[in-house]
């Protein structure tokens, strides 16, 4: 599981993705959380985003570092 969110979403509080995070892990599923200071609720592939513009590339990154690409 691969995600990124930010922390000032106020659509949907990253405490979810932080629960969601915490039981991936507890149920030894691989997982690669990203929480960024910054933006709005749905930023897709960042493209614009001062920082998460990396996103795309590390999340293709840990895909193949799990077999799935």
């Amino acid at each position: 599981m691969r995600s990124i969110q930010t922390s000032a979403d106020a659509a949907v509080s990253v405490e979810n993705s932080l629960l969601f995070a915490s039981a991936l892990s507890r149920n030894k599923v691989p997982f690669d959380l990203h929480v960024f200071e910054s933006g709005k609720h749905g930023i897709g592939i960042a493209a614009d985003h001062p920082e998460a513009y990396v996103w795309p590339e590390v999340c293709a990154n840990w895909l193949k570092k799990q077999d799935f690409a």
